[in-house]
């Protein structure tokens, strides 16, 4: 079977399938934790609260972004495309920890500096996944099929 492209076959379509959901979800779900991130530095710098809010969203913000680089180097090994958007992500993984790493009030300049490179990174990456064609997932796997049309 030469030359045919890799993870055409059912199986392959569904890995795909499975893998643009898994990154789909992780990037909306790291979206959303920057979001809370957002708000609770907002919190801490008006009012001095938020920190545990803030702090248990970082780790969130690891997690996802961590389920996030695993699925699109899975996706870029089985489609052999999108090693940029896999590469990027693994920066994104990597920024999250240095951001950690700048979380005091003594580098708060470059934190917040880090942070909007977080966000554009996270948003350019969420808009390439989520403009990545869905992969149709054949009925032979699904079980499911299209009713016939008895008007004709």
């Amino acid at each position: 079977m030469t030359g045919a492209r890799p993870g055409t076959g059912s199986a392959g379509t569904l890995k795909r399938s499975l893998l643009l959901v898994i990154a789909r979800v992780a990037a909306g779900v790291s979206l959303a934790v920057l979001g809370v991130l957002f708000f609770s530095a907002g919190q801490m710098i008006q009012n001095f609260q938020g920190l545990d809010l803030h702090s248990a969203s970082a780790v969130t913000l690891h997690i996802s972004t961590g389920v996030f680089v695993l699925a699109l180097i899975l996706h870029s090994a089985v489609t052999k495309t999108g090693l940029w958007a896999a590469a990027g992500s693994a920066a994104l993984f990597a920024l999250t920890f240095l951001q950690a790493a700048l979380g005091s009030y003594l580098t708060l300049t470059a934190h917040i500096t880090g942070a909007l490179v977080t966000v554009v990174l996270c948003t350019c990456l969420t808009a390439w996944i989520f403009t990545r064609p869905g992969v149709h997932v054949p009925a032979s796997i699904t079980g499911v099929t299209e009713p016939e049309d008895s008007s004709l």
